[in-house]
This record gives structure tokens, sequence and C-alpha cells, in this order.
């Protein structure tokens, strides 16, 4: 399951909205910016509903961390994976440390900011926009370049409440401009 950051297909909308933290009470963090570069999966089908943020150092200019972000109940990963396993759920729901990556000497501590910087409702809500629109684009792509692939789900109609969560119409918010779904 590969992942590519968001910037890849929105860069005007990554410009405009990708998170960067700065830390000035701790002398190891204090003077650089950390970008949390937002990473999807671009898997047509996938519903993981997860985020994996490469946290990047201007200073270093090297990746510091991946942190790997699911807002989903764990009854909804347990689902999603086909079965009750604690250790793949940990993963899965909510933050951690991506075990494939290198661990910096920062990691930790940047990880218990990134954290913090997660209980924040309004980003949180935007990550999850980020999905959709990434999502719709996946999926997009693919019917596009082969005709029989199926949806698991049944298309979102341009004035259906959007699938983010958003409250606007699909049209209105995170379908692709130019792109159309119809039933």
């Amino acid at each position: 399951m590969p992942y590519l950051a968001f910037q890849t297909y929105f860069p005007e909308i990554a410009k405009k909205e990708t998170r960067c933290i700065q830390i000035f009470n701790d002398p190891k963090l204090a003077g650089d910016q950390f970008i949390l570069l937002e990473l999807f999966c671009d898997e047509p089908k996938c519903d993981c509903r997860r985020v994996m943020l490469n946290i990047l150092s201007e200073k270093r200019k090297k990746s510091v961390a991946v942190i790997n972000y699911g807002w989903e109940s764990e009854k909804y990963y347990e689902n999603w994976f086909g079965k009750y396993d604690k250790d793949v759920i940990y993963e899965l729901k909510g933050p951690s440390i991506n075990i494939l990556t290198r661990k910096t000497d920062i990691t930790d501590k940047i990880f218990e900011r990134v954290k913090i910087t997660l209980e924040d409702n309004f980003y949180v809500k935007r990550i999850i926009e980020h999905y959709y629109i990434f999502q719709g684009y996946i999926e997009n792509m693919a019917l596009k370049n082969n005709p029989d692939h199926q949806n698991k789900q049944k298309p979102v109609g341009r004035n259906e409440p959007c699938p983010c969560g958003s409250g606007k119409k699909f049209k209105l918010c995170c379908l692709p401009k130019g792109k159309s779904q119809h039933k």
C-alpha cells in the first residue's frame, strides 16, 4: 500500500493548508520549524481512513519522524482489518510512530508535540477533508484508466452531503474541480 504526499496532486491546497509547528520550550527543538507533510494511501478502493505525517525539519533538512494517525474507532479498524489484533489496531487507530521508519534523536519528542497538535479538531477535520479529496482523485483516476474498476461504495452524487462530514454539498466541498460522479 504505497503512500503519496497530498501535495503530489493538490499542490495549491497543500501550499495553503500544510501545518507547521515550532517548539520554543525545548532546547533540542527550539529554533527549528517542523513541517507536517500529509501522506495518503494511493490504492483505489482502500478506505483505511488514515494519514502518515512525515515530519520534516527545516533546520536539519530531513525527515525526523513519521507518525501514523487514524481518526476512526477501534471497531472501525477491526472491521477494516478483518479481525481484532491489539497490536495492529494500535498502529491503525490514533497517533503512533511508524514502525518502519528510522528513529532520530528527536523522534520521541516530536511525537509528543504532534499528539498535542492532533488534539486540534480543526486540524483533524482538515486532514479528513484532504483524505477524501485525495481518495476521490485516486478513484477517479482508477475509473478513467480502467473502466472495469468497480467502487465498493455507491458514488456520491454532486448534491449529496460530502462524505468528509463538513455538512456542505459534495460539489462545493471535496469534489475535485472538473470531476463529476453520476449516480
